[in-house]
This record gives C-alpha cells, structure tokens and sequence, in this order.
C-alpha cells in the first residue's frame, strides 16, 4: 500500500472553544446562516479558509487546526487521561483547538508522562516560542485578535495519515 495511518506525538498550543472563537471572528467573517448559534466547524472551515487565501510564504507560518475532542480515541490529550476525564464514549464538540508546532513517533505511553523520560515533549522548545510569536505578530498584522497567555502548551497522541508515495520529478 501506498499510504498508511501512523500514530504521533503532537507537541503544541491549544484554545479553549471561546478563545477560538474570538479568534476566528478577528481575523475573518463568519458566513451568515439563520441559526442563532454558530456550529463549531463554521468556525474551523473559516479558519481554514483564511488559512489558504494567504500567500504562499506565509501560509507555512501558519499552523493548521485540530479539533480536539474530549472522549475520543482517535486523539488523547494525556492531561485528560491525568485528570481521569478519558474514555472511549464519543462526544460531539470538540473541547479544544490544537495548532501543533512538532511531532515525533509514537514509541510507547511513557511519552504520555509530563514528568517522565520525554518531558521535554510537554515544554515549548525555543523553535515552540519562536513560531509563536510569528504566529502571534502574523496574526496581529491582519488585524486579529491571539493573547498568547490564554494559550496552553500541551502534547497529545493522533493518528495522522501519511503518505508513502515518492514524488515524481
């Protein structure tokens, strides 16, 4: 086969629903519908709208989004599991907004262990704060609205699809 489902470790910044949100509505409108209340993907879909509107060279500076999902086991947030809150009941929104900043394969569950042997999978890196902050000017610089404080470094486990296909030249 071609392709193939690998599981990783994801190291990142997430948002709170809310903090999303806000965020969404600073930097781009929200198509209009008649509901009152917004369904979260409207949310994702503009972001990832405005995502890929930009230029080129500018897009890679800006991090795609996962919608994380709190009893799910497709993608574990291993605070979750410390706070006992994990099981395999489906929810349907999600309950974080994951911009991943690095990844590693996943090996075992110790890399689940914020005070183990990869601990350094649960600190934002320099690189982490670097992209940051450029996420965080980039931001700015096409009037939106990202406060950094309400951000939280985290890491959790995904299945990410990856292909195994050579590109043709």
């Amino acid at each position: 086969m071609d392709d193939d489902q690998e599981l990783f470790i994801l190291s990142g910044y997430s948002l709170i629903p809310r903090h999303f949100r806000r965020l969404v509505r600073s930097l781009c409108r929200i198509r209009r519908i008649k509901q009152r209340r917004h369904h979260f993907m409207d949310y994702v879909i503009a972001y990832d709208f405005w995502r890929r509107k930009l230029p080129k060279d500018v897009v890679e500076k800006v991090p795609e989004v996962i919608c994380a999902y709190p009893l799910t086991p497709r993608i574990v947030f291993a605070s979750d599991r410390e706070l006992g809150i994990y099981d395999d009941s489906p929810d349907e929104n999600p309950i974080r907004y994951f911009f991943f900043t690095r990844f590693v394969p996943f090996k075992d569950d110790t890399q689940l262990n914020p005070k183990g042997e990869h601990s350094s999978l649960w600190s934002p890196a320099d690189k982490d704060k670097a992209r940051l902050a450029e996420f965080e000017k980039l931001v700015q610089g096409y009037g939106g609205q990202l406060n950094s404080e309400e951000l939280e470094f985290e890491c959790c486990k995904r299945d990410m699809y990856v292909s195994k296909r050579r590109p043709r030249y």
